[in-house]
């Protein structure tokens, strides 16, 4: 009520990338601007067949690296692994065929993404934003507890769009077999909030 408009970082019409997170029937005189993301779809040669993107808060972040990191050994394509550890840039190879680092910047982080043929992420907001600029195919790991993840990744899963694993029953093996069962997402255009901004002003 205190605010003359509601700016919602999603698209009004589905497909959209957070269901009824973003459209909710309390709210009045809202505007949808697009998906907010820092990444651009670039056409790069496939390098990786997973990358593995871990992120959020611990415990739950190394519960779930110990899980990925035990799958990925019996895994036989190649596999970029980021930790999502910022302390210190780290970069290290294991059984040649998974390399594994600490983070990325911005821009490799992009490009590696690009590289890949299927991406496993937790179902944060801000990632799913990105992975529909891109296109890509993902699996999507809840982190345990936090409702908004387990409500998207479902959301996704149910539209054949993301698959969804929860992070106690994860089949990494399972989840390349049947990646092309999800079609992956591509609705957001790279001026989105350009074009918003000027017809607003």
């Amino acid at each position: 009520k205190r605010f003359k408009e509601c700016w919602i970082p999603d698209f009004e019409n589905a497909p959209n990338i957070s269901g009824k997170l973003s459209h909710p029937s309390s709210l009045n005189k809202t505007e949808y601007i697009g998906a907010l993301t820092r990444m651009k779809k670039i056409n790069v040669p496939k390098k990786y067949q997973i990358t593995l993107i871990l992120s959020g808060p611990e415990p739950q972040r190394s519960f779930l690296e110990k899980i990925l990191l035990e799958q990925t050994k019996s895994f036989e394509g190649k596999i970029l692994f980021i930790k999502g550890k910022t302390e210190k840039k780290e970069k290290q190879f294991i059984n040649k065929n998974i390399e594994i680092v600490s983070f990325m910047t911005s821009q490799e982080l992009n490009e590696a993404i690009c590289a890949s043929e299927m991406i496993v992420s937790r179902s944060g907001y801000s990632t799913l934003m990105d992975l529909s600029a891109l296109g890509s195919r993902a699996l999507l790991i809840p982190t345990p507890g936090q409702t908004e993840q387990e409500y998207l990744a479902s959301h996704f899963h149910e539209q054949k769009i993301f698959m969804m694993q929860h992070q106690d029953k994860i089949d990494l093996k399972k989840a390349w077999e049947n990646k092309h069962l999800f079609q992956g997402m591509s609705i957001s255009k790279n001026n989105e909030l350009i074009d918003f901004l000027e017809r607003k002003f």
